[in-house]
């Protein structure tokens, strides 16, 4: 059965009905009319071109002299995201312009950078490539390889759970991923379905690494609003400030539970303290076909103290290898 999205007073965009925004993270406000609700639709809404463009069909002006904007993909927590086509290396990208809150913080805008700077060493066929990032006009922006296909927020709305087989593989695809960021040192800190790729043979591409973390740090410190993340994927210690490679194990833990079951482990609104008494349904309580197997592989992963989950993206993938 298809989800119903409701719109986030913070970012704008239509989310499924929850506590939380999952593009930004703000809690949603659940005062809504029917009209402003919708059906998840199957395929995501196309947005038109924000930005002027000549009579033949072409932009009047090119971003760091190369970048021709298209059209607006959509917005989320770090700021806008735009289709356009780098007319230099003829190929599309996409481009996320940041959101005017990390211009003015100083000390903000650096750790970004440097996050960013991170992040674009990470070449691998499963994560998005963050090709470059420059500034204009004081606005910054980060330049990733364009990816077709539907986000596996899309894919939950739109079916609400997935097959065990299907999920499994996905979370395989996913560990492989971090496994190698884990292995150049970089963590995720915000991994969410949202932040997950879907493209054409079930193949997927996770996006984000650690500069989203760095981007909700900046936006809560200058805004006064928590915009720390999506609190539902993240690990207990990372709402207290710290993460590690086991913060992203807990998160992989929650996006596998919710394509098992279609619901979230810790709804909220008291994150934290479901997470430290880990308080949650059991998987089989609601799809008792799910392997008894796999639902301690979750449970596991839920477990609040670190030392006690997964200690690597290798070890719980190797323990999903027989599902």
């Amino acid at each position: 059965m298809p989800k119903i999205l409701i719109p986030c007073s913070n970012c704008g965009e239509k989310v499924p009905e929850r506590d939380f925004c999952d593009q930004c993270g703000s809690i949603l406000d659940k005062k809504f009319t029917p009209a402003e609700a919708t059906i998840a639709p199957k395929y995501p809404e196309k947005k038109e071109s924000v930005v002027p463009r000549s009579s033949e069909g072409k932009s009047n002006s090119l971003l760091n002299g190369r970048y021709e904007v298209r059209r607006e993909v959509g917005k989320g927590g770090m700021g806008v995201v735009l289709e356009a086509f780098d007319v230099k290396l003829k190929r599309p990208v996409a481009l996320k312009k940041m959101r005017e809150e990390i211009k003015l913080d100083p000390k903000g805008r650096r750790k970004f950078l440097e996050e960013a700077a991170r992040t674009a060493k990470l070449t691998y066929p499963l994560i998005v490539t963050l090709y470059e990032y420059f500034e204009e006009n004081g606005d910054i922006y980060l330049v990733f390889e364009y990816v077709e296909g539907k986000t596996l927020s899309d894919i939950l709305a739109e079916k609400n759970r997935l097959k065990i087989k299907d999920a499994v593989d996905i979370t395989l695809q996913i560990c492989d991923a971090i496994g190698f960021a884990h292995g150049k040192g970089v963590l995720h800190r915000d991994l969410k379905p949202t932040n997950v790729m879907m493209t054409s043979g079930k193949h997927l591409k996770v996006m984000d690494f650690g500069i989203a973390a760095e981007a909700h740090s900046t936006f809560s410190r200058i805004s006064g609003k928590d915009s720390s993340g999506s609190p539902p994927y993240m690990a207990p210690e990372q709402e207290m400030g710290e993460a590690s490679e086991k913060s992203d194990i807990f998160s992989v833990g929650v996006c596998l539970y919710e394509m098992l079951t279609g619901d979230l482990p810790f709804p909220g609104p008291n994150f934290l303290a479901q997470k430290e008494r880990m308080k949650f349904k059991p998987v089989r309580e609601s799809m008792p076909e799910v392997p008894k197997e796999l639902e301690m592989i979750v449970t596991k992963c839920f477990q609040t103290e670190p030392a006690k989950r997964y200690q690597s993206m290798g070890e719980l993938a190797k323990a999903m290898e027989n599902f």
